[in-house]
């Protein structure tokens, strides 16, 4: 490949891939969700340092969870 040139695939080593390595594909929506979650706004207060809206993850304990 030269500088400047257009990277591409051919479709059947694409697959070639994609049967050796189909994790990679698992974990695509579960990286989006990660990349999604980072940026998120809860309207919570934090019980230790009271800061609202808490932005980012969110955890809670499971018994603290409501259904």
């Amino acid at each position: 490949m030269q500088a400047g040139s257009r990277a591409e695939i051919e479709a059947h080593h694409f697959v070639d891939w994609m049967k050796m390595e189909p994790q990679s594909m698992v974990w695509l929506p579960v990286m989006h969700r990660f990349a999604a979650a980072e940026t998120a706004r809860h309207q919570a207060k934090c019980s230790v340092c009271k800061e609202s809206p808490i932005t980012g993850f969110k955890y809670v304990g499971v018994s603290l969870m409501k259904s």
